[in-house]
């Protein structure tokens, strides 16, 4: 005996198989698909990386190789300008030095005479500064005598006055006076 309604699920039942079948083989169809394309792009990529790797390398050689010639030129330009200066340098040594020579020759009778008259002034300025420290001595004694005088009456005018006395003594310790400026 068979059951109608059995059928209709065995049919159903075929039919879900055909459609998973279905799918099955369209995944793996689909996954074929994504790996060759996925193998194509990553072929690509790696021959575009090459290619762009090798044109670096080649850019990078270019440049070295214009940067050598650069230094090249700049090291002789300066080789050249060097020896330019040191030539020009012992041309002007050699005038000056010769100028020198010349204005020695000139110069050494005015030297002479100068120092005759050195001499001269410095025995006069000598005699002079002989006298002024004799005057200076004689005022020095004069002043310190008076001093001496007024230091004297002073300390019989205060005698009485012990404050005062105490205030002016020696041995006080006196404020440092302000130096800032206002």
């Amino acid at each position: 005996m068979s059951n109608p309604g059995a059928n209709e699920m065995l049919a159903l039942l075929d039919k879900l198989r055909g459609a998973v079948r279905d799918f099955a083989a369209r995944e793996q169809k689909l996954n074929g698909a994504f790996r060759a394309k996925s193998a194509a792009e990553l072929q690509a990529f790696e021959a575009a990386k090459l290619e762009q790797t090798s044109g670096l390398a080649e850019r990078v050689d270019g440049a070295e190789a214009a940067f050598q010639t650069q230094k090249t030129q700049c090291q002789s330009g300066f080789e050249r300008r060097k020896d330019r200066i040191n030539r020009a340098h012992a041309a002007v040594r050699k005038r000056v030095m010769d100028g020198i020579r010349e204005q020695e020759g000139h110069g050494k009778y005015k030297v002479q005479q100068g120092v005759m008259e050195t001499e001269r002034r410095r025995d006069a300025d000598l005699a002079a500064a002989a006298a002024a420290l004799e005057e200076f001595k004689h005022k020095l004694s004069e002043t310190r005598d008076a001093f001496v005088l007024l230091e004297s009456e002073s300390q019989k005018t205060f005698r009485g006055y012990g404050k005062l006395r105490r205030l002016l003594a020696c041995n006080r310790q006196w404020p440092e006076p302000d130096l800032s400026p206002t």
